[in-house]
């Protein structure tokens, strides 16, 4: 519930003169995405020269459709509500050439070093034991497990510390796995690195008439953990023993640490 005269942010006219095109303004940046040379019109797939872009725009929706993966699924949706053919073709050119970034076949995190999140002192580890739970459940916390431990996240573990899985319903009613990191939370100490207020982002975006988003894909679990705070996250199952090797939700210090990489 929002206050009564809280402010959001500001609202100014838009300048009836202006007539700006973000899209056709790509071909004039200095990164040249769109060179005029033709020997960069090339497939990234299979690295064939075209003369133009719209050649290679048109051999990429002929792969698309042959061979229709992941990643071309995606970009082809993504691009999907610009009308204005023009555009559209020089988006799908734009994010083609970044096809990788929307790859989610396999998880692939950001190359940083590995980050500490968990300062607890010198304080004796803390264990729970495994919660009770339904075996529908069950089934999801072994689903959710093994899609970790196939993506790295995780790897099993012989730690002093655990922590109980929690399963929370959403507000669409549907479940979602959770470690209760409550208990390792109330030991650890706390990075006061600042988080952005939503007012101040709101209000930086006064004035614009085009906007766009940037979703990281399981962000917290991009960024790797520092080897010796890695047994602190361990959680605990009624199959087993479990510890992230990559930053989990949940903990008290996540928020300011994926703050302080995005910032950098």
């Amino acid at each position: 519930m929002i206050p009564r005269n809280t402010s959001l942010g500001f609202i100014s006219p838009i300048d009836p003169v202006a007539d700006i095109n973000v899209i056709q303004d790509l071909t004039n940046t200095s990164n040249h995405i769109f060179s005029e040379h033709p020997s960069l019109f090339s497939c990234v797939h299979c690295n064939v020269p075209f003369s133009s872009e719209t050649t290679l725009y048109d051999h990429l929706l002929e792969c698309c459709n042959k061979h229709l993966t992941c990643t071309t699924r995606i970009i082809s949706n993504l691009v999907e509500h610009i009308t204005d053919p023009v555009k559209q073709r020089k988006v799908y050119l734009l994010l083609h050439q970044y096809y990788q970034l929307f790859d989610n076949s396999c998880f692939k995190g950001i190359y940083c070093s590995p980050q500490h999140a968990i300062n607890t002192d010198s304080h004796s580890p803390l264990a729970e034991h495994p919660r009770r739970t339904s075996f529908f459940n069950k089934q999801l916390i072994a689903s959710e497990v093994k899609k970790m431990l196939d993506n790295g996240i995780i790897s099993p573990s012989h730690s002093p510390w655990a922590s109980p899985v929690v399963i929370v319903k959403k507000r669409d009613g549907s479940p979602r796995f959770c470690i209760d990191f409550r208990r390792l939370n109330s030991i650890s100490r706390k990075d006061v690195y600042p988080l952005p207020r939503i007012d101040d982002v709101i209000e930086k975006l006064n004035g614009s008439t085009i906007f766009s988003k940037l979703d990281l894909r399981s962000g917290y679990f991009q960024v790797p953990l520092a080897a010796d705070e890695r047994d602190k996250t361990a959680f605990i199952t009624t199959d087993g023993l479990w510890q992230f090797n990559r930053l989990p939700q949940g903990l008290k210090n996540s928020p300011s640490v994926f703050q302080r990489l995005m910032n950098q």
